[in-house]
């Protein structure tokens, strides 16, 4: 065998583990970062994760709806919990969970809105949670659907709802999406 034909050899050998590599290694981290599967990446106090229980058991007691609504795009059924305010108002907020959460991690943020005398609609986005879908939108296609709970607001609550949107994390990249779009009643963002 001659020098060349070695060395042909070890270069495609090479790039082919490269490839490979690479190939797999694509496919690992696109399942970790945009499917809906179990991961551990909260390094949260016990403190926070204490009084995170005692809103989530609050929320689960609290007077609340369970509102519906259908994906900008896919076609998917999304769901939201809506508490009302204790006093009747036009004022609501609408809280984006963040990468990986659903509505009842939010469960602290809706308690402090509620408290401030808000209605809150608090939606799964896709993936997330009890909506449909495969894959996370890391918050573009979500900023298509939170336009679709506005108008639900609007419907509901009536045409001079003050709306409010709210964001942690990935969920505040979506409201900071929606920014540039034609937003209905928001009176700002948060």
């Amino acid at each position: 065998m001659t020098t060349r034909k070695k060395w042909t050899i070890a270069l495609i050998t090479f790039l082919t583990v490269i490839v490979i590599g690479v190939a797999g290694g694509s496919f690992y981290l696109y399942h970790f970062a945009f499917e809906p599967t179990p991961k551990v990446l909260n390094h949260s106090s016990s403190k926070s994760k204490s009084k995170l229980k005692q809103n989530q058991a609050w929320l689960k007691r609290v007077n609340k709806q369970t509102w519906h609504e259908t994906s900008a795009t896919d076609h998917l059924k999304l769901v939201a919990d809506y508490v009302p305010a204790a006093h009747r108002t036009t004022k609501t907020i609408i809280v984006a969970h963040g990468y990986m959460g659903n509505k009842e991690q939010m469960a602290s943020y809706i308690r402090l809105w509620h408290r401030q005398g808000y209605n809150v609609l608090a939606p799964d986005d896709r993936g997330n949670g009890q909506s449909q879908g495969d894959y996370y939108g890391f918050g573009w296609p979500d900023r298509l659907d939170y336009l679709k709970w506005t108008r639900q607001v609007i419907r509901r609550v009536g045409q001079n709802s003050q709306i409010g949107l709210f964001g942690v994390s990935m969920g505040g990249a979506t409201v900071m999406m929606m920014s540039g779009e034609k937003l209905e009643s928001v009176k700002y963002l948060v």
